[in-house]
């Protein structure tokens, strides 16, 4: 049977607030990037270095919320997949990024949710 992807998902901010999705959601749900370097033996090196969990995210923001209040933001996020039951679960992080707002759509982009800590929930 084919997994599920998509639907409805809804982000919720440690304080409560909930800002609609537009569009794109995409997770860098690893702590660590690994990369190669080559010795000068001709053998491989391996450089594993730390990194913050990350979420990109296009949001649809309330007129009563700005994109510095976004930024501003400082805790965890949870985004919940209707649609799969998968939930993210993204503690301890902020908002980063250069925000730039859609008016004809109402769409903000340049978002990212960075955080020291992600678990994922399935059902």
């Amino acid at each position: 049977m084919a997994q599920t992807f998509g639907g409805q998902m809804r982000l919720t901010l440690g304080d409560g607030t909930r800002l609609a999705i537009r569009g794109s959601f995409s997770i860098e749900d690893s702590g660590i990037k690994v990369e190669s370097e080559k010795n000068l033996d001709r053998s491989m090196a391996r450089i594993v270095s730390l990194k913050n969990y990350k979420m990109d995210v296009d949001l649809e923001l309330p007129s009563t919320i700005g994109s510095d209040a976004v930024l501003s933001y400082e805790g965890d996020a949870t985004v919940v997949e209707d649609h799969t039951g998968v939930m993210h679960l993204f503690s301890n992080g902020f908002f980063t990024g250069d925000p730039k707002t859609d008016r004809m759509k109402g769409v903000t982009t340049g978002l990212a949710f960075e955080s020291v800590g992600y678990r994922k929930v399935a059902k």
